[in-house]
């Protein structure tokens, strides 16, 4: 049985995995990525910021970018992680995803 009766769940059911996935999703990072756009939106900012910010600014345009100052400028200003690198976004679509709607919604064993 893959799910069985919630009042006795398995200990591999679908909402412990789906748990699982999303705890592993929520401390991934994707890498940094800057196009041309990105890193002169970060230069120009460099020249105006904080001293201590101007230098992560200038750190994560290195290549490789340095992670530690991506991450002092997330906590200073959380937009800034999704200007360095791809976020995670839920797909938009014109009809309802449900689990009556969407076969790629549905748990997979």
């Amino acid at each position: 049985m893959v799910g069985g009766h919630s009042s006795r769940p398995t200990k591999n059911n679908p909402i412990t995995r789906l748990g699982a996935g999303l705890a592993k999703l929520g401390t991934y990072n994707f890498p940094i990525a800057l196009n041309q756009t990105t890193r002169g939106y970060f230069e120009a900012q460099s020249k105006l910021a904080p001293p201590e910010i101007a230098a992560d600014m200038r750190a994560v345009l290195q290549n490789p970018p340095d992670e530690a100052a991506a991450a002092r400028l997330w906590a200073v200003n959380p937009g800034w992680n999704g200007t360095l690198r791809t976020t995670v976004l839920r797909p938009r679509s014109r009809r309802p995803c449900g689990p009556m709607h969407c076969r790629s919604m549905r748990a997979r064993t």
